[in-house]
């Protein structure tokens, strides 16, 4: 057997396969038992509800981050989340300029 057919073969039976991102599968390895109710929440409302209980709640920004700032900076967070579902990406806004621009409507 050649070194071509034989690195081939290995490659063929130790080939690793990592499947796409997955939370369902993640959370039975991260957490023994049940797994919180927050973790089934979209990943932004989780960070912002962060941002709240340690800044709005917690108090924990010390004299840089009041209270209320807190609370500010978590609803700053939350509108550009919603901001960033509603608009389409870049690829796609480009895309639809060029087919506007191509058929005459720009």
């Amino acid at each position: 057997m050649n070194d071509v057919s034989t690195r081939e073969t290995i490659a063929r039976v130790y080939r690793e396969v990592s499947p796409a991102f997955s939370p369902e599968r993640q959370r039975p390895t991260l957490f023994a038992g049940r797994a919180p109710v927050h973790t089934y929440l979209p990943l932004d409302v989780q960070h912002a509800g962060s941002l709240f209980w340690q800044f709005a709640v917690a108090g924990r920004g010390g004299a840089a981050v009041r209270r209320l700032s807190g609370l500010w900076y978590t609803a700053l967070f939350l509108g550009a989340s919603a901001q960033r579902w509603v608009t389409p990406p870049p690829r796609v806004r480009r895309a639809r300029r060029a087919a506007d621009t191509a058929a005459g409507r720009a």
